[in-house]
């Protein structure tokens, strides 16, 4: 992870403007879970197999026709929406040497100009119809390795802190490919999802930082809880 992007520097703090001049939702996409096998015969299920979908319905459980298959890590509230930049698959491409789709990676939206270096903590944000709030970053999850038969692709994702983000839902509506990314209020400026995970993946952890990401009033419980569990080791 690069800690030069940790922290946005020329985003505004409120006002409802475009966080980049071409801050957009790409893509819209949903799934349902499926079960592939790997190479080996191994048997896995998972909804990261996504369609693209023009618009969706974004209620407070998710978009609509978007379901999980491990409700023990994915889905509820605190993430709702999944986001992945488009930035990034230039990289993934090259690393497993096919072509990766937007919705590749499992996500709901796919983004351009908004990524982990421009998203913090507690950001609300309208897109659409939708008003939702950045809850915490996505740690990254093996079935990214499995879909795309490259345990290095993982690795990768987790070294650079690009994994994506999750969004909870303050006010339902649609969302639709080609939305603008519109920041409305801006609470923890310190605190890029980008920050976050080299808080709790990187070089950037210490008891000073922990505590300071325990007491964000809109991280997701989950987050706090594993940052928690670092303070006291």
């Amino acid at each position: 992870m690069n800690p030069s992007l940790a922290v946005p520097g020329e985003l505004p703090a409120d006002g409802g403007t475009s966080l980049t001049e071409q801050a957009t939702v790409l893509s819209v996409h949903v799934g349902v879970p499926r079960t592939r096998k790997t190479a080996d015969g191994t048997s896995w299920r998972s909804a990261i197999f996504k369609e693209t979908v023009g618009q969706a319905y974004a209620s407070r459980s998710g978009l609509a026709g978007d379901r999980q298959a491990n409700l023990r890590f994915h889905g509820g509230p605190d993430k709702a929406i999944c986001c992945h930049a488009s930035e990034h698959y230039p990289r993934w491409q090259q690393l497993v040497g096919q072509p990766i789709p937007p919705g590749g990676f499992g996500e709901n939206l796919t983004t351009r100009g908004w990524s982990e270096d421009m998203a913090c903590i507690g950001d609300v944000v309208r897109i659409g119809a939708a008003l939702v709030e950045v809850s915490q970053p996505r740690v990254p999850c093996i079935n990214v390795a499995r879909r795309w038969e490259s345990p290095e692709l993982l690795a990768e994702v987790a070294r650079l802190g690009f994994a994506g983000f999750y969004l909870r839902v303050l006010e339902e509506g649609d969302v639709t490919a080609g939305d603008a990314i519109l920041l409305q209020k801006r609470r923890h400026p310190r605190f890029s999802v980008l920050r976050v995970n080299e808080i709790l993946f990187g070089d950037g952890r210490s008891d000073e930082a922990l505590l300071e990401l325990i007491g964000l009033d809109e991280l997701a419980g989950e987050i706090k809880n594993r940052a928690s569990r670092l303070l006291t080791r």
